[in-house]
């Protein structure tokens, strides 16, 4: 799978692979708090949206704001599978290139 977000990563190639490995879990980790976070802030918020009512067409805004916690809701979920990938996936030490990952 060829991963396609732009990243820097000469700091991560610079670490011995099981430190690389090790800075991938700590990231994901902190992408689920973030995520977790922000999805209970936006449920919050689509509670919030059914007392009003948007002023263009008849309908309460809480439909509106349904789609932020579907967003967060989706983050959280990836960043999830890609944890227990990342836990998962046995650490090849013979290919440091992560050019087939």
């Amino acid at each position: 799978i060829k991963h396609l977000n732009v990243a820097i990563d000469m700091f991560h190639q610079a670490l011995p692979i099981y430190m690389q490995r090790a800075a991938e879990i700590a990231i994901t980790l902190l992408v689920l708090i973030v995520s977790y976070q922000f999805l209970m802030y936006s449920l919050n918020f689509v509670s919030g949206g059914r007392s009003i009512t948007a002023a263009s067409v008849n309908i309460p805004l809480f439909y509106i704001y349904l789609c932020i916690p579907y967003l967060f809701g989706s983050l959280l979920l990836i960043a999830f599978e890609k944890l227990l990938t990342q836990l998962t996936t046995p650490v090849d030490i013979t290919n440091n290139n992560k050019e087939s990952a």
